[in-house]
């Protein structure tokens, strides 16, 4: 059985964002989400802060092209994914599902609060 990274697990997401519009590639986005809630993330700028923490780190694993995704894009792009999509990617990651259950976008479609739930 292949071993796959964390980036691999979330290739086939769609992204729900307008081309034009997109500065963050999306699989930096998730990965950098499930990263940060491992590591005990609460909330949309919680994710970011460990991003801008982790910033020589990062890029060993994340392409980044464009740096640290801010907390409102984060969040942004997880009320925008399509419901369940991300359930998907994280499920693919052996042991990483349970920890990620806050991220779940159904969950947070609409709410404007920083933290997950």
């Amino acid at each position: 059985m292949q071993r796959l990274s964390l980036v691999d697990c979330f290739t086939e997401i769609v992204d729900p964002r307008i081309e034009r519009t997109k500065q963050h590639l999306l699989t930096d986005i998730l990965s950098l989400s499930v990263l940060a809630v491992i590591a005990g993330a609460e909330g949309w700028e919680d994710i970011e802060d460990f991003g801008q923490q982790k910033q020589v780190w990062l890029p060993q694993f994340l392409r980044l092209p464009n740096g640290i995704p801010s907390h409102d894009t984060i969040s942004r792009v997880f009320r925008r994914l399509k419901p369940g999509a991300f359930d998907g990617g994280a499920t693919r990651v052996d042991g990483i599902a349970p920890r990620v259950a806050g991220l779940n976008a159904d969950r947070h479609r609409g709410q404007n609060g920083a933290s997950f739930a």
